[in-house]
């Protein structure tokens, strides 16, 4: 039967480890399906593919996939439904809010926040008609992910919390839930309520150590050092700040040695920018330049627009307070344009106070009026 080799190998090729072999295959399994006209079969393929572009960081090829696969889901919905079958239509339903959640996680990938709140919005509202309480908590937490970076803090908290309630009620301990417990930590860490973002992430760290997900530790790891690098920059007293700054720098350490084993780029590449700003505070400035660079390069392979620019803004916070105005202009420019490009509210507003200070230094103040405007109008929308 076609049909079922088409399914064994869509399935076979889901449990392959490398991206590149999962594409190769899927490619000649569509073939297979649209010869037997097959659609599901064939939705399915793409929608592999979709998955292994997308762990590649390649969100364009992800999003182009995901979309072939979801407007076939989408036809064969509506064929389900003359059928009149429940269990058929459901399951149809399950893979169109599969679908749509896809398409929200490359669009998160490429940096449209918006989109991708309303995909994963789409994917909820679907999952909520099936009653689908797993996928509607990871919805949830997808939405909650979006709004960190869109930014709306008191949003993601929100939805963070609304995941956790649902994986309490089905009583899951899962990845899952200690994303959704670390997604509530990053927004009360932006809104420097620091003992309750130290509190989540503790909660989450005792979960992924009784899981066992050594990248998931090394990312919460990674986020209890960012609140001692916090609890240092408002400590008065000098011997508290520097105990803060290094008890910072050990967990970063930490961190990257277990992501550098795991080769988990994306976090690598996070890390070395932390290092790279405790390294400043410790005042060795040749240190800080070096892994703030290593960050920039990394991010840069990856692709991720929204990263590069954070990482220009720190390499221009790093020549401003050098007093290398000239070279600080360079990175905070690009960085301004870049996060211009894609809508990133926090990067533009970052890159527009490094201008405007810059500027300012420079004797440019036309210049530097014009970038004050710009980062006190950004402000003001992401408070509000």
């Amino acid at each position: 039967d076609g049909t079922a080799k088409v399914d064994s190998l869509n399935k076979l090729c889901r449990k392959l480890d490398d991206n590149g072999k999962i594409i190769g295959s899927e490619l000649k399994v569509i073939k297979l399906a649209e010869k037997l006209n097959y659609k599901k079969g064939l939705a399915q393929a793409l929608n592999n593919i979709g998955v292994a572009y997308y762990n590649l960081d390649k969100g364009e090829q992800a999003l182009d996939y995901h979309k072939q696969a979801l407007a076939i889901r989408k036809e064969l919905l509506e064929q389900t439904k003359q059928s009149g079958n429940q269990d058929e239509i459901t399951k149809a339903k399950k893979d169109v809010s599969a679908s749509y959640s896809n398409i929200g996680n490359a669009y998160d990938k490429l940096g449209d926040k918006k989109k991708a709140i309303d995909h994963h919005s789409m994917s909820f509202k679907i999952r909520q008609e099936i009653k689908d309480t797993n996928g509607m908590a990871r919805s949830y937490n997808n939405i909650a992910s979006a709004y960190l970076d869109l930014p709306d803090y008191y949003k993601a908290i929100d939805f963070g919390f609304k995941a956790v309630k649902l994986y309490d009620a089905i009583k899951e301990k899962s990845d899952n839930l200690a994303n959704a417990l670390n997604n509530i930590g990053l927004g009360y860490e932006r809104l420097k309520e620091l003992d309750k973002a130290l509190n989540h992430y503790n909660k989450a760290l005792l979960l992924q150590k009784e899981l066992g997900n050594q990248d998931e530790i090394a990312k919460l790891i990674n986020n209890i050092a960012n609140i001692y690098l916090l609890q240092g920059q408002l400590a008065k007293d000098a011997t508290v700040k520097k105990s803060k700054f290094l008890a910072a720098l050990e967990n970063y350490s930490r961190s990257l040695n277990i992501l550098e084993a795991s080769d988990d780029k994306s976090s690598i590449a996070l890390v070395y920018n932390n290092i790279g700003n405790i390294y400043w505070e410790l005042n060795d400035y040749d240190q800080a330049l070096s892994y703030l660079n290593k960050s920039l390069n990394l991010y840069k392979l990856l692709g991720s627009k929204t990263d590069i620019a954070s990482a220009m803004n720190s390499l221009a916070t790093h020549f401003l307070r050098q007093k290398d105005f000239n070279r600080s202009v360079k990175y905070a420019m690009s960085a301004f344009a870049l996060a211009d490009s894609i809508h990133d509210a926090e990067q533009i507003k970052n890159s527009s106070e490094i201008l405007s200070n810059d500027y300012y230094y420079l004797n440019q103040f036309e210049k530097s009026l014009f970038f004050y405007k710009k980062y006190t109008a950004q402000k003001d929308t992401l408070t509000n």
